[in-house]
């Protein structure tokens, strides 16, 4: 099983970016969510397949965290800036 995230997160004070690497064109897509923008944020954590984070704005964004609970600690960051 592939134990790297499918994005990396930067936080800010206004919102979160999200990079994905996509490997089979060699590029990287870049996302930025601003947290007035999130309408909602989902965990899901099972113990094989990992964590899903699902970010509800403009479009559903899904990003999966494979091996371990990393996901957890970006969703609670998320909600953190969602309610300030």
């Amino acid at each position: 099983m592939d134990c790297c995230p499918s994005a990396d997160f930067t936080f800010f004070p206004t919102g979160v970016e999200v990079v994905e690497k996509n490997i089979q064109a060699d590029a990287r897509t870049h996302q930025f969510f601003s947290f007035k923008a999130i309408k909602s944020v989902t965990y899901n954590h099972t113990k094989y397949d990992g964590g899903l984070i699902t970010i509800y704005a403009f479009a559903v964004s899904r990003y999966t965290f494979p091996c371990s609970e990393a996901g957890l600690a970006i969703y609670r960051k998320i909600v953190e800036g969602i309610s300030s």
